[in-house]
């Protein structure tokens, strides 16, 4: 059984996040065996000492570092320099967005968009997270009473951000954060969330945030029955524009429109 090395709980076999703190699995990542085992090996590692001959190779290091840094700085002033991640890490609130029918892919400016405040987000890891979520409010009180969040990785080619659109459930995850009310209780009324609980949803703890307490479930094979279908019919376009704003286009094909929505980075 291997372990988060973040926070300790369980793996699901071949998983790329942890299902608990959303951490990224890396592939080359030290297994460990139990919980006790995280705290035990981040100990050993403040508190090892060099062995002998160490600085010899260290000081090897720091100048081989010293070069491809120098290095990486002229491929960046000649204007050779790959963007990395870091560059577009950030938190992108959803600003606008419209739809119109017909194929804009291309010519996307065409399409009208209109303001709007839903607090939908996309948030892009330095390490190759993609996170998208929205908060779910009742329209006439505006009370929270849900949150979605859906994780995968991403890539960077030029200015576009290539989410990973697989429906595997080792490579994505889905959750819905259930708010309660002073007594406990589910804010929202059963027929806003039975849909999650009927596709085996589960639940995974009970904890709060900066909106309140919460229940959080993983929904990721509910995400999978409802996208099944949907992957041929849909193209999604992700890319950061000039202004620095990131622009997500999406054309259905079985109903023959475009739909854009542009987040600014917050």
């Amino acid at each position: 059984m291997e372990y988060c090395s973040n926070c300790g709980e369980k793996l699901a076999s071949e998983a790329k996040f942890c299902g608990s703190c959303v951490t990224k699995v890396m592939k080359d990542e030290k297994k460990v065996e139990t919980k006790e085992e995280v705290n035990k090996e981040k100990t050993i590692e403040t508190t090892t000492q060099q062995p002998k001959g160490s600085k010899k190779k260290i000081g090897m290091i720091v100048g081989a570092v010293l070069v491809l840094a120098l290095i990486g700085f002229g491929l960046k002033a000649s204007g050779m320099f790959t963007p990395k991640m870091e560059k577009y890490a950030g938190v992108y609130m959803k600003k606008r967005s419209g739809s119109m029918p017909g194929d804009h892919t291309e010519s996307y400016n065409e399409v009208p968009l209109d303001s709007v405040e839903d607090e939908s987000y996309i948030e892009l890891t330095e390490d190759g997270v993609y996170k998208k979520g929205f908060i779910q409010r009742f329209n006439d009180t505006r009370e929270l009473y849900a949150k979605r969040l859906g994780v995968t990785d991403y890539a960077i080619d030029g200015n576009e951000i290539k989410r990973n659109r697989s429906l595997n459930p080792d490579e994505i995850k889905e959750y819905v954060r259930l708010y309660l009310d002073s007594d406990g209780k589910r804010i929202a009324n059963k027929s806003r969330y039975e849909k999650y609980m009927n596709a085996g949803s589960e639940y995974v703890e009970e904890k709060n945030d900066n909106y309140g307490r919460y229940e959080l479930y993983d929904i990721t094979n509910w995400y999978i029955k409802e996208n099944e279908n949907d992957l041929a019919d849909h193209m999604e376009y992700d890319f950061i524009n000039e202004d620095g704003e990131l622009v997500s286009i999406n054309y259905y094909s079985d109903e023959d429109k475009t739909s854009i929505s542009i987040y600014n980075k917050e």
